[in-house]
Parts: C-alpha cells; structure tokens; sequence
C-alpha cells in the first residue's frame, strides 16, 4: 500500500510545500505594505470568498473521486467530465456577473465601516467570485486528470495562484493598493483553468458523440459534491462568525489573527492537503473493491503520520512564537505591538494542531463510505459551539485572545 500511496503524497506535498511557501511570501509583502490596520481587515474579511471558492474546488475533486466507481463506467470519461466542467463554470461565471452591479447596495449593509473600507470590499468581492466560476471548473477537470493518472495535479493550482497573486501585489499596489491581490488571484484561476483545458486534450482528446453525457448522472454527482461541499463550507461559516465577532474589537485585530493563521496554517494545510488528496483514490477505490486490509492500512499510516508531523510544529510554536513572527512579519508598517499580538495568537493556536491535522483523514472516511451526512452533523453542532464560545469570552478577554483561544477550543 505503501508504494502506491508514497509517490503521489510526496509530489503532492513537494507542490503543496511551494504553493504554501509562496503564499507566505505574498502575506509577509502585504504585512509590510499595508501593516494591520482597517484596509488590511476589509481585504481579510473578503478572503472568506476565496475560501469558499478553495472549498468549493476540493469538495467537487473529492466528491468527483468519490463517484468514480459510476464515472469509470463511461466510455468516454474525457468528454464526459469536460463539458461538465465546462457547463458548470458557464452557469457561474453568468451568476458572478450578475452579482457584480448588486455588490454596491449590498455591501454597504453589512459592512458599516468607512467609504474607503466598504470599496475595498466590494471590488474584491466580485473578483473572487468571478474567480469561484473558474475553481469550480477547475475542480471537475482535475479530478479527471487524477482518474488518468496525474495525481499530482491538483497540487499545481496552489502556485498559480500565488505565483500570480504576488506579481500583481510587486507590479500593481500603486494603481490598485490592495485590490491587486483579488485581482493576481483571479489571473491564476484563469491561467489554471486553461493549462488544464491544454492537458485534458493531450490525454485525450473530447469526442463529438455525447452519448456519454446524456448517460451521466448529473444528479447523483451532483448530490455527492453537494454534501461534500456542505461539509467544506462549514469552516468558511467558522470564518464568517469570526469575522463578525472581529469587527466589534479595536481595528487591526482580525489582521493579528489572520497572520498568526497564515504561518500556523503553512506546514500543517501542506500536509493536510497532500494526505487526503493523495488517500482519498486509494480508500475509494479500496471500499469499491471491497478491500477492507488496504482501507484500513491507508487510513491508520494517514493518521499515525499526522499525529507525528503536528505534535512537532504544536512544540515549534510553542517555543519560537516571537522570533518567527518577528522574522517574517516585523518590517515597514509592521511594528513590534503588532509582532506581540500575532505571537500570542501563534502560541495558543498552536495548541489545536493534532485535531487540525486529524481532521481530513477522519473525513475520508466517510467520503469513501458515502456517509457525509454524519460529518456534516458533527460539523455544524461544533460551529454553534464555537459561536457559544467567542460570545462567552468576549465577555472576559480582549480581541485577539477570544479568537486565538476559541479556534482552539473549536478544533478540538
């Protein structure tokens, strides 16, 4: 099981390794640009978008490989998995445009903070929208590639987006100040979306006949995908509570969490990504071949090297917290008050690594098994325990405490 599982976790990770590098390059350049202040909290509120988009992209590759037992019965998978793509990028794609002269009435509602603020969040609302159509689809045509063979695809997306996200922030501030990030992530998605349209024509190219498609069980995908991404959504509902929360404390405060987020998230979604993307074909296709030994044994060396790989970075954390945020944060208009708070923040975040970590290989298995129903239950019975606890200590403790403490509390 080992030799089948090994390469394709590797090249994941390799990949996963210089996406998130790249990110945290992005992150250190926006922190000396814009420091944390109000402009730096309207641009992290947004990112809730480009979450849900990321999820949206997963959960349709994980609920796509989910279905491939019925997908593989399909003569002509190519053309079948394509015009899906296809069809569903369309659909959104007309939506996000639909959106975009709304986004001037109704961001204004919600978000009261100043003029300056509510424009921010509007334009990079609707370019990561837009972007969405193209995750979506991207979604789809990777879990094609994957059935063809190319298992490390989905790892690529990752570093076209920072890759192009970077250049925009480097080559645009002046002309778009923090709006250039949306704008780098959408060029990504859209660079993406045709480098994989380019790859599924080399495998093989997509027949006229569409048989296939009429074949294809659009529902019954489309009801797997569906509860997959309701599982996903949940930390983005996680997300929108603590956003809400952060905007009743003193200004910058959200941007102090988020930054602690990006390094303590760094190593551990690396991991997290490359273990399940590269589990997930392996347990699916263990339970459709009613191989219960090989499930069993890719599922415990999952968790057993999860275990490991967080309790290492829970005691990094623990003890570095100040130095590595002063390394990577503490220039321009970053000063040493925001480098205490985001160290703060590391420390006690650090502390729910071993469930964070755990999280995606338990989720596996109930992907494989088809029971998503359960994990979503469970997810949103702890959400409205995390809305119960950031309420209880904002009572008691400042800002970035109560937010550091109850992501703690939550993945746990």
């Amino acid at each position: 099981m080992l030799k089948k599982w090994l390469p394709s976790f590797i090249g994941l990770s390799v990949f996963a390794l210089l996406g998130r590098l790249l990110g945290f390059v992005r992150e250190a350049i926006m922190a000396s640009k814009f420091g944390a202040n109000e402009i730096t909290d309207a641009y992290l509120t947004t990112l809730l978008l480009f979450d849900i988009a990321i999820a949206a992209n997963l959960s349709i590759l994980s609920g796509t490989l989910s279905y491939s037992a019925e997908i593989k019965k399909l003569r002509n998978i190519s053309g079948s998995l394509s015009k899906v793509g296809l069809k569903s990028f369309a659909a959104l794609f007309v939506c996000s445009l639909l959106f975009y002269p709304l986004a001037d009435k109704l961001i204004p509602l919600i978000f009261t903070r100043s003029q300056a603020t509510a424009q921010i969040i509007i334009e990079a609302s609707r370019l990561f929208l837009i972007l969405t159509s193209f995750l979506v689809a991207n979604g789809v045509f990777s879990a094609l590639l994957q059935m063809k063979g190319n298992i490390t695809n989905p790892g690529r997306l990752i570093i076209f987006l920072n890759v192009s996200s970077i250049a925009f922030l480097i080559l645009f501030t002046k002309y778009f100040g923090i709006v250039s990030l949306p704008l780098g992530f959408l060029f990504g998605g859209v660079l993406f979306f045709v480098y994989q349209l380019y790859l599924i024509q080399r495998i093989q190219p997509v027949e006229s006949d569409n048989s296939d498609t009429n074949k294809f069980n659009m529902l019954g995908w489309g009801a797997v995908v569906l509860m997959v991404f309701g599982n996903s959504l949940l930390p983005s509902v996680s997300g929108l509570l603590e956003r809400y929360f952060a905007y009743s404390f003193v200004e910058g405060t959200f941007s102090h969490y988020q930054y602690a987020a990006k390094i303590i998230l760094l190593p551990l979604t690396i991991f997290s990504f490359a273990i399940s993307t590269s589990l997930l074909p392996i347990q699916t296709k263990s339970i459709a071949e009613g191989n219960d030994k090989e499930f069993l044994n890719a599922t415990n060396n999952g968790i057993l090297f999860s275990v490991v790989t967080s309790s290492f970075f829970v005691l990094l954390f623990s003890v570095l917290a100040e130095p590595i945020i002063q390394l990577i944060y503490q220039r321009g208009h970053f000063t040493l008050h925001d480098s205490m708070e985001t160290s703060f923040a590391l420390k006690v975040m650090s502390l729910g690594l071993i469930p964070f970590l755990l999280n995606p290989v338990i989720a596996n298995i109930f992907y494989s098994l088809r029971a998503i129903k359960s994990v979503i239950l469970i997810n949103l019975i702890f959400i409205l325990i995390q809305a119960a606890t950031i309420f209880i200590l904002s009572k008691t403790f400042s800002g970035i405490e109560t937010l550091a403490i109850a992501w703690a509390i939550f993945v746990w």
